[in-house]
């Protein structure tokens, strides 16, 4: 893999102690991108140590000649008030949210307020940073089936396998999305290649947004949106 991430850059990622999570492919994509340390931060010491020895287990057996000087890191901690980080040398950072801001969807009335909040909070910082040096942008994710994808089926009483058909059947691109997927979006707006980008909400849902997705009948019947009311 050509280096994508300049040699010297340290970058931090923030929710990756989970190994099938967003965070953790970020996490080591970076790191083969040619990150020279990576560190994550998680509020658990125990999860955090064990994604680090697997994070660095993995770069070694990855085929590429070994960590070459690259180095795995984890932290302890809750990251609530980021603004008082200083940095002279500038930086990038990226948000990782979803399309449920822009979906209309009662049941989940809560999450797509916060996702929407989440969109001007990045547009807002990338503004308010434009002169440091610091650009902020964001990914909106569809359908991605990680561990959060599995849960969700266990709730629903069924095998992971029908419940993740389920939701691919209802995607453009026919197939659900996957860590790898929104850690190539977030290693662009990572990189010096996006130099020119801020404030951008680049979607890695597969197309979702250009169909009526949760009109699809299938989807209705599951989350009871077929329900009528009658006076």
């Amino acid at each position: 893999m050509s280096s994508m991430i300049p040699a010297n850059s340290k970058c931090l990622v923030v929710g990756a102690t989970n190994p099938s999570s967003i965070g953790f492919c970020v996490a080591l994509s970076l790191l083969k991108a040619g990150a020279s340390h990576v560190t994550i931060m998680g509020r658990d010491p125990t999860k955090v140590d064990a994604a680090v020895v697997l994070l660095a287990r993995t770069l070694d057996d990855g085929g590429d000649g070994g960590g070459g000087g690259r180095q795995a890191g984890g932290v302890v901690g809750d990251l609530k008030r980021p603004e008082t980080s200083t940095n002279q040398h500038g930086g990038t950072v990226v948000v990782v949210g979803s399309v449920s801001a822009n979906v209309a969807w009662p049941d989940t009335a809560p999450h797509n307020f916060a996702m929407a909040a989440k969109n001007t909070m990045i547009q807002t910082l990338a503004f308010k940073y434009r002169h440091d040096r610091v650009r902020v942008n964001g990914v909106q994710c569809g359908v991605i089936h990680t561990g959060a994808l599995d849960v969700m089926a266990k709730k629903k009483k069924t095998s992971v396998a029908s419940y993740a058909a389920l939701r691919a059947s209802a995607q453009p691109l026919g197939r659900n999305g996957t860590p790898e997927d929104v850690a190539q979006a977030v290693l662009y707006l990572a990189s010096p290649a996006s130099g020119f980008t801020l404030g951008e909400l680049l979607r890695v849902d597969g197309g979702l947004h250009l169909s009526n997705w949760w009109n699809r009948q299938a989807m209705l019947n599951e989350y009871g949106g077929a329900k009528t009311q009658t006076k």
